[in-house]
């Protein structure tokens, strides 16, 4: 492995730290999101506003678009801490990554410059491309 990958591999791992930490400590928010969930028909406002804090949706995201990618491991270790707190948190975490992540994968740079605007709030793109 180069040395730049071993510094990308202990950076994911630090991040999915954090991440992991944080998520645990919100652990009543998200089991209380999810039994509102169910009445509301969609995830709480204020979770998502949690989960936007937390950089939770840009998991996927190339870092040169203001991403913070982990690795999959490190990744799917994530997704499994959130679905332990709650299926629907997790499902909109997994959702949000997929959308957000691919955009930033695969738009072009004339198309992802506008999107992923620097100094804007990164996007949220939640569906199936």
């Amino acid at each position: 492995m180069g040395e730049n990958a071993t510094a990308r591999g202990a950076e994911s791992t630090t991040i999915r730290a954090g991440l992991l930490a944080g998520i645990r400590r919100r652990r009543p928010e998200f089991e209380a999101a999810g039994e509102r969930a169910e009445k509301l028909r969609t995830l709480p406002g204020e979770t998502v506003a949690t989960l936007r804090a937390m950089g939770a949706f840009w998991l996927k995201t190339p870092a040169e678009l203001g991403g913070t990618p982990l690795a999959p491991l490190d990744f799917c270790d994530v997704m499994e801490e959130f679905g332990y707190a709650d299926a629907a948190t997790a499902w909109t975490v997994m959702v949000g990554n997929g959308g957000t992540g691919t955009a930033g994968g695969w738009l072009p740079d004339a198309g992802a410059g506008p999107v992923f605007a620097p100094g804007r709030p990164l996007p949220l793109v939640v569906g199936t491309p």
